[in-house]
């Protein structure tokens, strides 16, 4: 119970700001190739204005940690609402997108000559409306010519001509080399490890407690069993509760 008691989460949906001190919150936020269409949060018992800040599908962010450490979790757009009557509850269910749908429908009709890779990625950017939160390919090569149709097929074949890699981090855009890595975070049973990592081939998946230092991209040093294995996060589903034992996190990693 004290554990629980520690919990903190801040949701902000356009200027409105709702705290897990005044009303249980709940999220659910999976995350990965396919962006985080299907993350979910749970606003239970809300009052008028937080419901209506809902319409127009506004800007949400959550903060979420425990009392003395709360960082971004999740940021994105509010795509669809609903009330839901669970017992004596009222629960509103906020579902949360970001740009990689947009990436994946945009078409342009550009065309681009002898410019840099990473000044191609960002005009096409900027053009279909994404934040870019790093631009830094492998190899940031001049093109001669490069010919814009279909946004995410421009961006997929820009990541093989540069070695790199491209994803979305808290609804900001991060293209960079395939061989870009982060300070290892420390992650064993005292640290919050859950049970054994499994490895197959060169994907480790794994489970820990709610750890908000950890989310796509960033580098993990696993230590177990007497074992230190690095990987890079790629995949994940985070789960955060204010009030009950639905909380903690799996991630899949390459090594």
């Amino acid at each position: 119970m004290s554990e629980i008691f520690k919990r903190k989460a801040v949701v902000t949906i356009g200027e409105t700001e709702v705290s897990s001190d005044d009303l249980s919150i709940k999220l659910i936020y999976p995350f990965g190739t396919a962006g985080i269409t299907n993350s979910k949060i749970y606003i239970f018992n809300p009052s008028d204005n937080i419901i209506a800040a809902c319409t127009g599908d506004p800007s949400v962010q959550v903060e979420a940690g425990h009392q003395d450490e709360v960082l971004l979790v999740l940021a994105g757009e509010c795509h669809n609402h609903k009330l839901i009557e669970e017992g004596p509850d009222l629960v509103l269910t906020i579902g949360v997108t970001d740009k990689k749908a947009l990436l994946s429908t945009a078409k342009l009709n550009k065309n681009f000559s002898n410019q840099s890779s990473s000044a191609i990625i960002k005009s096409v950017c900027s053009d279909v409306g994404i934040d870019v939160e790093t631009c830094k390919p492998g190899n940031d090569v001049t093109i001669e010519k490069f010919v814009v149709r279909g946004v995410r097929e421009a961006i997929e074949s820009l990541a093989k001509k540069t070695e790199s890699r491209w994803y979305f981090r808290h609804g900001k855009f991060i293209f960079e080399s395939l061989a870009a890595k982060t300070s290892p975070i420390v992650v064993e049973e005292n640290t919050g490890l859950v049970g054994i990592p499994k490895r197959t081939g060169d994907i480790v998946s794994f489970k820990t407690v709610f750890l908000n230092s950890i989310t796509q991209g960033k580098t993990v040093l696993l230590k177990y069993e007497g074992e230190e294995l690095e990987a890079r996060i790629t995949s994940g589903l985070i789960r955060f509760s204010s009030f009950d034992n639905d909380h903690g996190m799996e991630f899949e990693a390459t090594v």
